[in-house]
């Protein structure tokens, strides 16, 4: 059997053996929770570390996202020396936008005082009903004043356009350039508002900017050359009119001079016929000089120095039929009848004589120019509209070029030939002087009927006719 002694050393060894063990789990659990706060450390640690990595991918796309704006202005700001024309400007600003919102569509609209006009004029953006729109209901003119681009979704408009868009946006900015209103530019894009961040429409903003600075340099650049052109064209004026004043002061003394001598050929035929009144070789030697006569008062007439205010009440009829005498011989040389008819109880106009002969004057001489093989020429006075007596000169001439006859009625819009011939530049001097009278001129040609130019002038009084004749007089050419 085991003794007292044996007994009590096995409860001591199993006693020890159980502290041994306890101390052992309480070291291995001190080294978990060591470990478990390594874990942890090193949990935050990359969790730090992962919170540097994506701010500098932030940083470096920040810097990627402006070079690529700096980038975009700068090819935006060379709007302004490779583009003076509004339709490329247009094409190069949506370009760069589209870099901003890819599937941008849009125009510009630029405000003039005459009203809106499309740059690019597209037919797959139709919105230029919305521009007049948005100009009546006072939104454009809230854009000029905050100068700001803003996005509207499109179901915030009352569209007057067919078939408008059923999603998306519209975003609208004002181009303003030192405080003038130049237009705006509208784009509309499929995206919804809140995808439309600060960043981009600043961007935008910036853009549109340096496009308004471009389209304002290229108005002023079209103003300058519409300027230039019209101190051209008033230099070609000013030669002409000079040439015209030389050829008068000749012609006043060539007319003084040969006048003189002929007074005193009627006198002594007229002495002559005195004696004998039956003798017709006379008779036609008085009737020829007679016309020599008016052509010289004709003359004399048109080389009065008048002061070109200076103005008198006359009767058409008889300022024609004096200018007509002038070029009578030399129309009817070449074989072309002339045919004057002046209606009856004419009323005055109130025009500078000299200046209305110099008009009739020009326009006969060009009829005679356009007719090279005979022909016809008819003179009509009367009032073919009313509250206006006409002047009507209608040869059955070569037709003048169309582009000449808009040059004459409408010299400065750059329609017309500006290289035509300085015959043909009397046409515009013509047309001018006609409308400082307070008149107005109409001018047509067709191939087979000819050319057809109407002057006409305020009556002075309806009721008081003129001192000329009705009829109708026509000759042949002999």
């Amino acid at each position: 059997m085991f003794s007292k002694q044996a007994i009590h050393q096995d409860v001591e060894d199993a006693s020890a053996a159980r502290s041994k063990r306890v101390s052992q789990s309480e070291k291995l659990a001190a080294l978990i929770e060591e470990y478990a706060a390594e874990i942890s450390r090193l949990k935050a640690e990359n969790e730090r570390l992962r919170a540097a990595v994506e701010s500098e991918q932030a940083v470096r796309g920040d810097l990627s996202l402006f070079m690529d704006q700096f980038l975009t202005i700068q090819r935006a700001s060379n709007l302004i020396t490779q583009h003076l024309s509004y339709p490329k400007i247009a094409r190069a600003l949506l370009d760069l936008c589209r870099r901003i919102i890819p599937d941008a569509n849009g125009d510009l609209y630029l405000f003039q005082h005459d009203g809106w006009s499309a740059a690019l004029n597209a037919p797959e953006f139709p919105y230029y009903p919305l521009v007049e729109h948005m100009h009546a209901e006072g939104i454009v003119d809230w854009l000029w004043e905050n100068d700001n681009t803003i996005v509207v979704p499109v179901d915030d408009f009352a569209f007057p356009v067919i078939n408008p868009p059923n999603e998306g946006c519209f975003i609208c900015a004002p181009l303003v350039s030192n405080g003038h209103r130049l237009g705006i530019l509208l784009i509309y894009s499929r995206q919804d508002q809140k995808d439309f961040s600060l960043e981009k429409l600043e961007l935008l903003n910036l853009l549109v900017k340096q496009s308004s600075v471009a389209i304002q340099y290229t108005r002023l650049y079209k103003q300058l050359e519409q300027t230039h052109q019209e101190l051209k064209n008033s230099q070609k004026n000013l030669v002409q009119a000079i040439r015209m004043a030389t050829v008068g002061e000749i012609s006043g003394g060539i007319a003084h001079e040969i006048n003189n001598p002929l007074q005193i050929i009627l006198g002594k035929i007229q002495i002559s016929l005195m004696k004998d009144p039956n003798n017709e070789t006379l008779r036609m030697v008085e009737t020829q000089a007679m016309r020599i006569a008016a052509i010289v008062r004709g003359l004399m007439t048109l080389a009065r120095q008048k002061d070109v205010q200076s103005r008198q009440y006359v009767p058409v009829a008889s300022v024609l039929e004096q200018t007509l005498e002038l070029v009578r011989g030399q129309i009817e040389k070449r074989g072309v009848k002339v045919g004057i008819k002046v209606e009856p109880n004419l009323p005055l106009v109130h025009v500078n004589t000299v200046q209305l002969q110099q008009v009739i004057l020009h326009f006969l001489l060009n009829a005679k120019r356009q007719l090279v093989h005979g022909g016809q020429l008819t003179v009509h006075v009367g009032m073919q509209k009313p509250g206006w007596v006409s002047i009507e000169i209608k040869d059955t001439g070569v037709p003048i070029e169309a582009e000449v006859l808009q040059g004459a009625l409408e010299p400065f819009t750059g329609t017309g030939n500006q290289s035509c011939s300085e015959n043909h530049l009397g046409l515009t001097v013509s047309v001018q002087m006609i409308r400082e009278m307070g008149g107005e001129v109409e001018m047509e040609s067709a191939s087979g009927k000819g050319n057809r130019i109407v002057i006409y002038l305020p009556p002075y009084n309806a009721e008081e006719p003129s001192n000329g004749n009705g009829g109708l007089l026509e000759t042949a050419a002999g």
